[in-house]
């Protein structure tokens, strides 16, 4: 993935973090997969709430998925809160 810029230093690509991300998503265990998942998306979160920068239409490709399984998610970690 040679476009795989989520987690950043002020703007600045950290792509050792990047491929623990990645290392994260490809794994068989389910654990490790899914904190990788949530730290990804709060990666994402930060960059659109702290980036400051405009919305580009090649983004879609990392934002359309990650709306998907924010869709699925939240509702899953809101019942488990209030359980």
């Amino acid at each position: 993935m040679p476009h795989f810029n989520i987690d950043l230093n002020r703007g600045t690509p950290q792509p050792n973090r990047d491929q623990q991300l990645i290392n994260g998503l490809q794994s068989a265990v389910p654990a490790t997969k899914i904190l990788a998942l949530m730290k990804t998306l709060y990666s994402i979160r930060c960059n659109i709430v702290h980036g400051e920068k405009g919305l580009h239409q090649y983004q879609e490709m990392l934002l359309s998925p990650a709306i998907q399984l924010l869709r699925g998610i939240v509702p899953l970690v809101y019942a488990r809160v209030n359980a």
